[in-house]
């Protein structure tokens, strides 16, 4: 009987430790220290363990990622007579964490990264071109966006928890696939929030925002993000709240002339932001172009912007338009 529906039969009576036990049979057979078969389990051991999350909750899941880690540690390295490829099983471990620990998900992304290095570095590719593909990946591309919060004052009031479950995965599995959201969803969410005199010039931002982040030009996706998220907050705060001026320190500024950083101050003041989630993801977006400065991106960053993290936020912006004109009468 073919594995799949091995595990399926299992999973569907709830005998997880019975799937699990097939999985690690599974692993034994298989050539894990091929391409093919590095991947091949990866699907199954998801299957298992999101089962096991969705009907027995996080800790379970956990348990189950480090079972299966403490399995490739102590068994199949032994077996195998090599050291593995457990860069999933961090990368799993890592995301759970973010809901509670950001420290603990740092160091797994970090292993994630350092097992991807190791493994394209054994498996022929010099070290630079290890670790240039592993710039290519989620762990890289999380490690990126942890980084922004780290430095920012967001951490202090991040609705971490929402953020994770519903905002962030979303717009980071989409961009690592390289799928985007509806174009039609996003447009009709910009339609809802914006004045519709203005609808055709932020269209435009939008439709240069989405060339940019599928020719791989990370720069100018978060520059033309932050542009996007600022005409939009400039519409609202002129055509709904009349605002026409902003006072910094003891001077009035036009409202045309004032940035996104001010704007949003503005906006939070107003409140058009629906939820904290929006206001923060919003709030991050801002980080990121303030990030692009070579002062900040050259020096003071680890971790770089890549393709990958440009269209993450581009997705982010998609995600958040779409949630935000949710709320919207």
């Amino acid at each position: 009987m073919d594995i799949d529906v091995q595990i399926q039969n299992k999973l569907k009576i709830k005998k997880y430790e019975e799937a699990t036990e097939i999985l690690y049979n599974y692993l034994k057979e298989i050539n894990l220290n091929s391409e093919t078969g590095y991947v091949a389990w990866q699907t199954f051991a998801d299957k298992i363990s999101y089962t096991i999350k969705k009907d027995m909750g996080d800790d379970e899941f956990i348990r189950f990622w480090e079972q299966l880690l403490d399995y490739f540690q102590n068994e199949l390295q032994q077996h195998y007579k090599s050291e593995l490829h457990k860069g999933m099983i961090y990368f799993r471990l890592a995301f759970i964490s973010l809901k509670g620990d950001f420290n603990k998900a740092w160091a797994y992304f970090k292993k994630a990264q350092e097992e991807i290095i190791r493994w394209e570095h054994e498996h022929g590719k010099n070290i630079d071109e290890a670790k240039k593909f592993a710039m290519t990946q989620s762990s890289y591309v999380a490690l990126c966006f942890l980084e922004t919060i780290k430095v920012s004052s967001i951490t202090d009031i991040f609705e971490i928890d929402r953020f994770v479950k519903n905002i962030f995965p979303l717009a980071f599995d989409s961009a690592i696939m390289n799928r985007v959201v509806s174009p039609e969803q996003v447009q009709n969410a910009m339609r809802k929030l914006v004045n519709q005199h203005d609808f055709d010039d932020i269209l435009k931002i939008k439709n240069e925002l989405d060339k940019v982040s599928m020719n791989g030009l990370p720069i100018s996706s978060i520059a033309l993000s932050g542009s996007l998220i600022e005409s939009i907050i400039l519409s609202i705060l002129k055509s709904k709240h009349n605002v026409t001026s902003i006072m910094i320190g003891n001077r009035s500024k036009h409202i045309n002339d004032v940035e996104l950083g001010i704007l949003y101050c503005k906006g939070c003041s107003k409140n058009i932001f629906p939820n904290d989630t929006i206001r923060l993801c919003i709030k991050l977006i801002q980080y990121f172009r303030n990030r692009i400065h070579p002062g900040h991106e050259i020096f003071k960053r680890k971790y770089r912007t890549t393709p990958s993290v440009g269209r993450t936020i581009r997705n982010l912006v998609d995600i958040i338009l779409i949630e935000w004109a949710k709320n919207i009468e």
